[in-house]
């Protein structure tokens, strides 16, 4: 960063029943618009809040992610179909989970 700048965040929570074990950043829409996954280890699923373009999420959707959710991570597949990765403690493997909605 530039010396003496000074960052200023505007906060925004979100809460969710459950406990979160991970969290990332990235296009899951294609929209080019950041959107947020949440990992949830109980209940076991993961929750997309969709960026709205001004800074704002809209609600979460949630999705099935094996028995113990752990690590999330949004990618892209070659080509720019949009996904989502999601590792499975309990049966040490992981999950991919392309957007097929668009």
């Amino acid at each position: 960063g530039v010396s003496g700048s000074t960052l200023t965040f505007d906060e925004r929570s979100h809460a969710f029943v459950g406990t979160p074990s991970d969290l990332a950043l990235g296009d899951a829409d294609g929209d080019g618009v950041l959107d947020v996954a949440v990992g949830l280890a109980t209940p076991p699923s993961v929750a997309v809040l969709l960026g709205t373009g001004d800074g704002g999420l809209g609600d979460p959707s949630r999705l099935p992610a094996g028995s113990l959710p752990g690590a999330v991570a949004l990618g892209a597949f070659p080509g720019g179909l949009p996904l989502l990765a999601v590792s499975d403690a309990e049966r040490s493997g992981f999950r991919i989970l392309p957007n097929i909605s668009h």
